[in-house]
């Protein structure tokens, strides 16, 4: 994050801009359907062999290996859409780009999402959103600047059900978080997310039909004339 500098914004927007244009404009759908694979494939390897742990540790254990195996599936899924993600190390975020965005993952349960405060990357990247926080709240902005940076998260979002130990991932979001991270921007499961794609307008097909003139029109005989 050396190069992070909040006080770096970007340029106007056209009025007809939004958050779900961007996300469209700039990060493949296809990207889009690997992170949530990545994320349900990791959560799934990391589990593989919980049943062998002590009660005890358990659930620690498997957070940590579900961490690092859904780190290295979602490295593979920026790493084949060429969004150039950074090395696997430790407990390091994995940051990839695309277009404008910065795009990274994390996990929460439904009940508590004041977790993903906690990293101090994840809220350096979360301020560069100040760049778009004006689609969302157009009249807190007197002007706008133009917008070159932004971030956007995958987040896998964990339950557990009663009576066992073992949260289970339940959906993954897409979200894109205030500068703060006191709300949201943009967060949505990703099938909503996909289905931006599919409304995209149509480019208008060009009107090949043109008019001709006939020649040779025999003007029609007055009555008196007949």
């Amino acid at each position: 994050m050396s190069n992070f500098d909040p006080n770096i914004l970007p340029a106007d927007f056209p009025s007809s801009e939004s958050i779900e244009s961007l996300i469209v404009a700039h990060v493949p759908k296809d990207l889009i359907a690997a992170m949530e694979e990545a994320l349900i494939t990791g959560a799934a390897e990391g589990a593989i062999g919980s049943g062998t742990l002590a009660r005890g540790h358990r659930a620690h254990a498997i957070g940590h290996m579900r961490h690092f195996r859904t780190n290295e599936r979602f490295f593979d899924a920026l790493t084949a859409a060429d969004a150039s993600p950074t090395p696997l190390n430790g407990n390091r975020l994995v940051v990839g780009r695309i277009g404008i965005f910065s795009i990274s993952r994390f996990n929460v349960t439904t009940h508590f999402w004041g977790n993903a405060k906690r990293s101090k990357a994840r809220r350096q990247l979360a301020m560069f959103n100040r760049a778009i926080e004006h689609l969302v709240s157009p009249d807190l902005f007197e002007s706008y600047k133009p917008a070159q940076t932004a971030s956007l998260f995958a987040v896998g979002v964990f339950d557990r059900s009663p009576g066992n130990a073992l949260a289970e991932l339940v959906r993954v979001d897409i979200a894109i978080p205030r500068p703060d991270m006191d709300g949201w921007l943009y967060r949505q499961p990703v099938a909503m997310t996909l289905a931006l794609y599919e409304s995209k307008p149509q480019a208008s097909q060009p009107d090949m039909a043109h008019p001709v003139l006939k020649t040779n029109i025999v003007a029609p005989k007055k009555q008196n004339e007949q």
